[in-house]
């Protein structure tokens, strides 16, 4: 029926989408669909959900704060304790912008490099991804230029070229990127980075995240860290603290709204307090207002994710990182005895299956020596099937709520879909 229904809703996934897959219901590691099927879900709401869907401390915390009110449109106290306990989680962190999505986030991440510095353009590195806002929604163009020398092109109609030239596009993994930066040093406010790509999850990335750092620093450009993915997944104080690294400005969203929709904005003290400090009527205010931002249900649930992460901060990364090593070895090493032209990449508790036996280095170099889209598609179709859901990004993230068991069973059928390719 919904195949052949007049399209009303025009998102991704739905109308003109060619699937009629469509989910209702999700708990703990699983996730059911409109004919009663449940699956183990590796999508988790795009690695919102570290604590497992319909965790019952974020249900029993916004369904107490929705008999209060859900939104308020003026200050509230959770949004102040919230910080407090962002504050103590994060490194280097101790004031927040709070915004309504990850994309909200990297969109006032931009604005604020721009009027710290006076610049206008920003760094972009191919394979990346900053949210659905016309400012980063751009993507490498292979049919022109090298890897070294990246081309960009919209990612979708309806995108000014004034916004590609405010844009330097960078190669990724690679030192030619610093020649890049360092040409452009006059004229860039700062360079985004996701600290691992979704596109090309890397464990072996801090070298170059480190020498980044250290060609940004020297050059006068601040370095954004977008960890909309990877703030509270990779660490409690996401990339930050895994790697030791300090960027200018960072981004967070996701698992920081338990579900609920959220973005954050911090970064170093000097850059922040351009929004506090009175500028005299010489330069405008910086604008950070929203209608639902920090709003008490997102705020609400917050608190309960990071209370819980932080109290249980050393078992549960230490059982996230075991968990995805587990995984990653035991697929990696089927692939080898079994002469699959596969291999799966990723870093703690995220991962995904790159379809080649040749290593990669970036998001070009995987869309080149990969097989076809639609024998990928047909891969994913094969592990839906045998119950496995995998989200359309085909990053795979592992949950609290998913046991021994449950990921057992994604091994096998992965395994299973893998063997279709030899």
């Amino acid at each position: 029926m919904l195949e052949n229904a007049f399209p009303r809703v025009l998102n991704e996934g739905y109308g003109g989408s060619g699937s009629s897959l469509r989910m209702q219901s999700a708990s703990g590691a699983t996730i059911t669909d409109t004919d009663g099927k449940t699956y183990i879900d590796m999508a988790m709401g795009g690695g919102t959900c570290i604590l497992g869907h319909a965790n019952p401390l974020v249900v029993e915390a916004v369904n107490k704060q929705m008999c209060h009110g859900s939104l308020f449109t003026v200050a509230n106290p959770y949004a102040e304790d919230f910080a407090e306990l962002l504050g103590d989680a994060i490194p280097g962190c101790d004031q927040f912008v709070f915004a309504s999505t990850g994309s909200e986030a990297t969109l006032r991440a931009i604005r604020l490099a721009r009027a710290v510095t006076d610049k206008k353009k920003i760094g972009v590195f191919s394979g990346g991804w900053h949210g659905s806002h016309d400012q980063v929604l751009v993507e490498e163009d292979y049919s022109r230029d090298s890897e070294n020398a990246p081309a960009m092109m919209p990612k979708s109609a309806g995108i000014l070229d004034e916004v590609l030239e405010n844009l330097v596009f960078l190669p990724y993994n690679t030192e030619a990127a610093f020649d890049l930066i360092r040409d452009n040093k006059d004229d860039l406010a700062a360079v985004m980075i996701e600290p691992a790509q979704g596109s090309n999850p890397r464990d072996d990335v801090e070298g170059f995240l480190r020498d980044l750092r250290d060609v940004t620093r020297t050059s006068g450009i601040l370095l954004i860290f977008d960890e909309v993915i990877t703030g509270f997944r990779l660490a409690l104080g996401g990339a930050q603290e895994r790697f030791g690294i300090s960027a200018d400005i960072v981004t967070y969203g996701k698992t920081l709204g338990g579900g609920l929709p959220i973005g954050v904005v911090s970064g170093a003290p000097e850059v922040l307090s351009y929004i506090t400090t009175d500028h005299g009527g010489e330069k405008p205010p910086f604008y950070k207002g929203g209608t639902f931002s920090a709003n008490p249900l997102t705020v609400a649930a917050g608190l309960a994710v990071v209370r819980y992460l932080s109290e249980t901060r050393e078992e549960t990364y230490a059982r996230l990182e075991r968990d995805g090593e587990t995984v990653r070895a035991a697929l990696n090493d089927f692939c080898r005895s079994e002469g699959v032209p596969a291999h799966v990449i990723g870093i703690g508790s995220m991962f995904r299956v790159i379809f080649t036996d040749q290593p990669v280095r970036s998001r070009r170099e995987r869309d080149l020596m990969e097989i076809s889209y639609q024998a990928q598609r047909d891969f994913y179709q094969s592990l839906l099937s045998s119950g496995v859901h995998v989200g359309t990004n085909r990053i795979n993230f592992i949950s609290l709520a998913h046991t021994a068991e449950d990921l057992d069973k994604v091994c096998r059928c992965y395994k299973d879909a893998l063997s279709s390719l030899t």
